[in-house]
């Protein structure tokens, strides 16, 4: 292989992704694809590795690479700006861009496949179970026939566009299994360059309410070029909580992956308090930046400390301290449960429990991106006085049982105060209902 070729070494498992739907860039619901043992000779496979452990991988693509969109939670520029988890990496490419095998493999699949709307190529880079698969969607023609042995580097297609909304390549890697709850993060088994760590945790606001507890929103992010945020944690008074995007991946049920694009599926699922808000991510944003929102903590804490890790292993970490104001914020409803696009309105209430009066701005955030109509959006609050908000907004024609989470963030201009926080989820499904905290570990 030339050596102007972007390597990635990654003992990786490729990426099944995407769909038989209209927007394929959103990933797929489906979960498999048979795999054709029967034609594969015994010469195909001689010169693979036996065990996936064996298996490195490069990069598919020669020359620079163009990342729009990221593994894991992502606002989907396609479908309204809609949360969406995605399982792959997405490279923008013009339309006939060579594509490359990332390593040794024999061909599973090439051409159209009646799972999927779009002609894809499939490889298998082992000989011997647990295998590595990649594979290669949204193509314009192939290169290759299934069965045939091909070497890394080799060319195995050109890309397109397909049913997605732009020319890309949508590239994944499962790891031992073809079903979705298998795709993993590229990065996680690539020796990349891994330029920068993650940007420092940030505290951007918190609060208390009656049933969701202390609520918490830290925020980082990488290079819109190495978008490879793979772990949150929070430690927070003699108590850990991880949220590990390959992990999370798997907790998705077999051909029910769309799941994942509620941001409450975690939460309501599986007993984990947290969500992950992804700021919008496409070739016109310079970073990819998070916020990471949990939820019942201890109000007795005040300080904790937030890690953010990448794939390659480089960490940053920081302690988070919460200095609230004297202020308090209530809320109308801590869940509403409501149908698609349902105009909804959620009221507020801030306090001033202070001796002087406090001028505040206020910002609305939806896990959904949803656009948020704030009344008032700032206010001079007296003492002892109240100030009341109303965010008021529509949900999307959402799939079935899709949810959201809405913030109100309060600043308030005098002093160094933690930002005041506070937080109600919305859920299309109509047996929602606040978690227990006394069953969640």
């Amino acid at each position: 292989m030339d050596e102007s070729i972007v390597r990635v070494h990654a003992l990786v498992i490729t990426v099944l992704a995407c769909s038989a739907v209209t927007v394929a860039d959103e990933g797929c619901a489906i979960p498999d694809l048979k795999e054709p043992d029967i034609l594969i000779g015994r010469e195909a496979l001689k010169g693979l590795p036996s065990d996936a452990s064996s298996v490195t991988l490069d990069f598919p693509i020669m020359g620079a690479l163009t990342e729009n969109s990221q593994f894991g939670p992502r606002q989907l520029g396609s479908a309204g700006h809609r949360y969406d988890w995605h399982r792959g990496m997405d490279f923008s490419l013009p339309i006939g861009t060579t594509l490359y095998a990332p390593a040794d493999a024999v061909v599973l699949h090439a051409g159209t496949h009646p799972n999927f709307s779009d002609t894809i190529v499939q490889l298998r880079h082992n000989s011997t179970p647990p295998y590595v698969y990649t594979l290669y969607l949204h193509l314009d023609s192939v290169l290759v026939s299934e069965s045939q042995s091909v070497d890394a580097g080799d060319p195995i297609a050109l890309s397109g566009q397909g049913s997605a909304s732009y020319p890309h390549l949508h590239w994944e890697v499962r790891n031992s299994c073809l079903l979705q709850e298998c795709c993993e993060m590229t990065y996680t088994w690539q020796s990349y360059g891994n330029a920068a760590p993650p940007s420092t945790p940030q505290l951007e606001a918190a609060g208390d309410l009656p049933d969701l507890g202390r609520i918490l929103m830290f925020s980082t992010g990488v290079d819109k070029n190495e978008v490879d945020l793979i772990e949150f944690e929070l430690q927070w008074g003699g108590m850990t909580l991880t949220a590990n995007l390959n992990e999370m991946n798997s907790l998705s049920p077999s051909g029910q992956g769309s799941l994942l694009d509620d941001p409450l599926f975690f939460f309501e699922e599986h007993t984990r308090r947290y969500a992950i808000l992804p700021e919008r991510f496409n070739s016109t944003y310079v970073s990819a930046d998070y916020n990471f929102l949990t939820w019942g903590l201890d109000g007795g804490v005040s300080n904790g400390t937030a890690t953010a890790t990448d794939a390659g292993g480089m960490s940053a970490a920081a302690a988070l301290v919460v200095n609230l104001p004297p202020l308090t914020m209530s809320v109308s409803t801590q869940l509403a449960v409501l149908e698609p696009e349902s105009n909804f309105a959620i009221n507020y209430t801030i306090t001033n429990n202070d001796s002087v009066p406090h001028n505040v701005v206020l910002e609305g955030i939806s896990a959904q991106s949803l656009d948020l109509n704030v009344v008032p959006g700032s206010g001079s609050i007296a003492p002892g006085g109240m100030l009341n908000v109303t965010v008021s907004g529509q949900l999307g024609d959402w799939p079935e049982d899709i949810g959201d989470i809405v913030l109100l963030r309060a600043e308030v201009l005098s002093g160094s105060f933690t930002d005041l926080l506070g937080a109600t989820l919305i859920d299309t499904d109509q047996s929602a209902s606040l978690a227990d905290w006394s069953k969640i570990d």
